[in-house]
């Protein structure tokens, strides 16, 4: 129930007891005005009945008061809430967006800048023919195979054979074309046919006593996804359709060694290296060894790829044929 509904119906009671005493006290009054015309009280005083029925009026209109007071106090306390006029709900307050926060820039890495190449002094490289070159295989020069696997290549004589001393002896004019690469190595150069340049290694494997792996024919460096097609049993004729440089390699090997008319030049050399080509790559070297098939013909045996330019010899050790830059460019 709510404090209006309490304050009415304490309101009819308060009426209903009212208009009860009153209706008391009239019927009082009239019976008492009949007895006083038939008796005298002798003191003047009203019937007793008529003052009994004030004091009793007088006390509930009290006790009506007192119970008013009470639920006035009760609503003053918030114990039975009278509403006045429309309840106002106070409005939400307003959450405030998240704010983003922002994301930290990365400092980049400062990447390291490549050391300039060298500037290389230029030199006077010399020109051979195919028939001067060729006729130095005696000598184990440009034959296509390994110097370690060569027992022709005098590798330890200290001054001929395959040493500095013999392939000068041959080749006077390479004098003025030798780069030193490192302090390990350095590398004689020629030019010949078919604009292909020619180097020879020395290093320190060896104590520079003789050319060091394979003779290298470059006309340009060439991809390896260049000699991908080429398999395992192809003809030796194959190879110079990758790579331009191939036709003195043909030569020093079919050419001079009459093959394959004179197939018994492959039982002679102890080394799986003998008659092998070396391709310079952009990002190495590839070796490809050749022997004869059941028909006798020279074919591809095997192929060996050298990452970083770098591949092991006939005798194990590994040798580094990188070119600086500059001696590529011709």
């Amino acid at each position: 129930m709510t404090g209006t509904e309490m304050f009415d119906a304490i309101a009819h009671i308060d009426d209903d007891l009212i208009e009860g005493c009153l209706a008391r006290m009239k019927a009082r009054s009239s019976a008492g005005r009949a007895t006083a015309a038939n008796a005298d009280l002798g003191d003047g005083k009203k019937p007793a009945g008529v003052g009994r029925t004030l004091i009793v009026c007088a006390a509930l209109a009290a006790a009506v008061a007192l119970a008013i007071g009470l639920i006035a106090l009760l609503h003053i306390g918030g114990k039975s809430p009278v509403p006045i006029g429309p309840v106002i709900t106070p409005a939400p307050e307003e959450t405030p967006a998240p704010t983003e926060t922002p994301v930290p820039t990365e400092t980049p890495v400062p990447t390291a800048t490549p050391e300039p190449e060298p500037t290389l002094e230029p030199l006077d490289i010399p020109y051979y023919s195919y028939e001067e070159l060729l006729s130095m295989l005696k000598n184990g020069f440009f034959g296509s195979y390994d110097s370690d696997g060569y027992w022709a290549c005098d590798a330890l004589s200290g001054g001929g054979g395959a040493g500095p001393t013999g392939f000068l002896h041959y080749f006077p004019e390479a004098e003025n074309a030798k780069r030193i690469r490192d302090e390990s190595c350095f590398y004689y150069m020629m030019d010949t046919e078919n604009d292909t340049r020619i180097f020879i290694f020395y290093d320190d494997h060896n104590d520079f006593r003789g050319y060091a792996g394979y003779p290298v024919f470059v006309c340009t460096p060439l991809e390896h996804e260049a000699f991908a097609s080429l398999e395992i049993g192809d003809p030796i004729e194959s190879i110079g359709e990758v790579d331009p440089s191939f036709p003195l390699h043909y030569r020093a090997i079919i050419e001079r060694q009459k093959l394959p008319e004179n197939p018994h030049v492959f039982e002679v050399w102890p080394s799986e290296h003998t008659y092998s080509t070396l391709h310079y790559l952009t990002d190495g070297v590839l070796r490809i060894d050749y022997g004869l098939d059941e028909a006798g013909d020279v074919v591809i045996k095997a192929m060996t790829y050298g990452a970083d330019w770098k591949l092991a010899n006939a005798g194990g050790v590994i040798i580094d044929y990188r070119i600086l830059p500059g001696d590529l460019d011709f």
